[in-house]
């Protein structure tokens, strides 16, 4: 061990996050000035609270969670257990938008533990056929709203009888297959274009229309007068209100912030000294990446809507503060670094 190194602290990591949660609160604000919302005020206190959570866990040597972790892969017998059983119990609640953050931390992980070429393609052939059945169900979906619609056009309460509901082995709901259509095919889930397809178009207008510079800080129209609905504006959709009001320069400057936060967890991992603490930093890093990609990828239509907040920046006491305790874990790792020698 080398003296003072308990006393080292990185510094970009806390700086970004400190940073995009100063831009939440500001843009949580601007959310809802326009009827008062005090969700600000909670977000605030979540962050307070974040901080001390933040400090206790990087105070803490990671190699304290390594020793509960070998009971857990006893116990659930390994990578396959371990991977699917909180995904399963996640995919239940249901929460389809996180499940979806763990096959890329998995497959990081497991690629950076060396498994042969051999698993991979296994993993990549398994991938494809659950990707062709879900296809498949969203196409039979897809076929099952259009005869739905055929038969109350036509008025016949015998063909709306046999029209019935929609039969598929597939556990997910349909609120989750209209979600995957409104971003494949918009206009089949709705073709008026103002019920499911509404805050992804409005999201994307948001988006397009701040320009260069932005409308101005509480100057956003989309929010404000309401085409944005006020449930999502403040936490699935806070990006399209920066976007908004601070145009492509605040959004590159958002976008910078978290691929700094990613690559220098990256980084850090590169400089853990184990196994354990190179996963585990690898692992929050690409953690966030999915949330940051998934999340501003559907405010601009590139992915499907799943939910899924922006971390730091979307309103929700229970993320913000899991948030911390997973950037708490990377600044353990650099903290602690040096411990193996």
């Amino acid at each position: 061990m080398y003296p003072g190194d308990r006393l080292r602290f990185d510094i970009l990591n806390p700086l970004c996050m400190f940073m995009l949660c100063a831009i939440g609160l500001l843009f949580v604000y601007s959310a809802q000035i326009s009827y008062d919302g005090d969700h600000w005020k909670r977000q605030f206190f979540f962050i307070v609270v974040g901080v001390g959570i933040y400090s206790l866990i990087s105070a803490l040597n990671y190699k304290i969670f390594l020793q509960y972790a070998h009971f857990i892969y006893l116990v659930l017998a390994k990578v396959v257990g371990v991977f699917l059983l909180p995904m399963l119990l996640i995919f239940l609640q249901p929460d389809l938008g996180s499940t979806l953050v763990f096959p890329p931390m998995i497959i990081a992980l497991l690629y950076i533990s060396r498994l042969s070429e051999k698993f991979f393609l296994s993993a990549f052939a398994a991938f494809a056929i659950a990707l062709a059945v879900l296809g498949a169900d969203i196409y039979g979906y897809s076929q099952y709203l259009e005869a739905q619609r055929n038969a109350e056009r036509s008025g016949s309460t015998e063909e709306q009888r046999m029209v019935g509901d929609y039969q598929s082995l597939l556990p997910i709901h349909n609120y989750q297959r209209n979600r995957i259509l409104t971003f494949v095919a918009p206009d089949v889930v709705d073709p008026s274009g103002t019920g499911a397809s509404w805050n992804a178009n409005q999201a994307k207008i948001s988006a397009a229309t701040g320009g260069l510079s932005g409308k101005g800080l509480f100057k956003g129209t989309q929010a404000q007068l309401g085409y944005l609905p006020q449930a999502v504006a403040h936490n699935d959709f806070i990006f399209s209100v920066i976007a908004e009001e601070t145009g492509f320069l605040g959004s590159a400057f958002i976008v910078g912030l978290f691929c700094l936060m990613v690559a220098n967890g990256i980084r850090i991992a590169g400089l853990a000294r184990d196994r354990f603490g190179m996963q585990l930093a690898i692992g929050v890093s690409i953690l966030f990446l999915v949330h940051f990609f998934i999340n501003i990828g559907m405010t601009i239509g590139i992915t499907p809507i799943t939910g899924l907040p922006l971390p730091f920046l979307s309103y929700g006491g229970s993320f913000v503060l899991s948030c911390f305790i997973l950037q708490g874990l990377v600044q353990s790792v650099y903290r602690y670094r040096k411990d193996f020698s």
